[in-house]
């Protein structure tokens, strides 16, 4: 079945009732996902539920929040001088460089063989990039850090101060371009190890397909959600439409074929409203070595402090344009991802990643 509305929480637990700072924080987040209520009051109560559930997760979800919470007035902040030049200001952002949209991902068309390349560890969601200030890529990392160590059992004051030391020190560089470190430590590590082994086996096209009766690779679609409230489902008739719309936007390699298709629902935080496809598409080999996933996601509006600080209307068209045109500047090999692509269903705009198990995240709860 569909997800259910359940009941919907407005984050009380942040801050006590009769604080200022709270009602701020309340208006302020409910605000920010008004268009969720009309689409998908279902998607947004269950993003409330798991930004009031984890501290991380709340810093997920409230990237606009914590964006014009820098814009605001106050005598509390810490003057800085690096911001005062126009090259300071128009730096390309990661725009919400926390350390669960760190993974990894393999360059290239993401079918075998695979022997010749190599997985590469980078920021693979860049939904929030934008031109701005590149002191805000910075702080908002070192806040993903900070939220995540505070989690983490016998992380005090000076372990969490030595973690900042070092991001601090590893952004300075990045930025002069000095040479990668060799001991990137045992979490990036196991990601890339995980992704080696699960790539070539196509863990995550055998766990979420199967073969029909005429040997065509089709989605195992789910009855209900999981315990983490997660499904893929068939599509409506307006679903299906939609998907219609995109594919004629999407550039299909030569053969392609969309087998299946089905709506997903449960993933992410802040987007976890947003309408998500899962496609099956093949290019038409008589065997299924060519078989692929293809995840397709609404791309929303930037955090509105870069459209503040940068004037990017002779940059990109729309928020497909920008997706496309970030990924390429960011991503080392450019093709880190082959089928990447902006995709438009005006005034909706999507992006298409592969979706293999090549690609691995950091997760926090790990």
């Amino acid at each position: 079945m569909r997800p259910l509305m359940p009941t919907l929480v407005f984050l009380c637990s942040c801050a006590p009732a009769s604080s200022d700072r709270a009602i701020w924080l309340r208006h302020q987040i409910v605000a920010e996902n008004m268009l969720w209520l009309p689409r998908n009051p279902d998607g947004l109560a269950a993003k409330y539920q798991k930004m009031a559930a984890d501290p991380y997760d709340y810093m997920r979800g409230t990237a606009g929040t914590y964006y014009v919470d820098l814009t605001r007035t106050a005598d509390i902040r810490e003057e800085t001088v690096f911001l005062n030049t126009p090259e300071a200001n128009q730096i390309l952002l990661i725009g919400d460089a926390h350390p669960e949209n760190v993974g990894t991902m393999l360059p290239g068309d993401a079918r075998p063989p695979f022997d010749d390349r190599e997985v590469v560890v980078t920021f693979n969601d860049l939904d929030a990039s934008i031109y701005g200030p590149w002191l805000l890529d910075l702080r908002r990392s070192a806040v993903g850090v900070a939220v995540l160590t505070l989690g983490l059992a016998g992380c005090d004051d000076g372990c969490r101060g030595a973690i900042r030391d070092a991001q601090i020190d590893g952004y300075r560089a990045g930025a002069l371009g000095d040479p990668r470190p060799t001991d990137v430590g045992e979490v990036i590590v196991d990601m890339v190890e995980e992704a080696e082994e699960e790539g070539p086996a196509q863990d995550k096209l055998l766990r979420y397909t199967t073969l029909d009766d005429n040997d065509q690779r089709v989605l195992i679609f789910d009855q209900d959600l999981d315990e983490d409230g997660q499904a893929i489902f068939p599509l409506s008739d307006a679903e299906r439409a939609q998907v219609d719309r995109l594919m004629a936007d999407y550039p299909k390699p030569d053969g392609f074929r969309l087998l299946d298709v089905g709506r997903r629902f449960g993933s992410g935080v802040s987007s976890l409203p947003a309408t998500r496809y899962i496609i099956v598409w093949d290019q038409g080999d008589p065997d299924d070595a060519d078989d692929r996933l293809l995840n397709v996601r609404e791309v929303l509006d930037p955090p509105a402090v870069g459209r503040l600080f940068a004037e990017t209307g002779d940059r990109f068209i729309d928020n497909a344009d920008r997706i496309e045109a970030v990924s390429a500047h960011v991503w080392a090999p450019d093709d880190a991802d082959g089928a990447a692509a902006g995709m438009r269903d005006e005034p909706l705009a999507f992006k298409a990643l592969s979706w293999t198990s090549w690609f691995q995240d950091l997760d926090h709860e790990d």
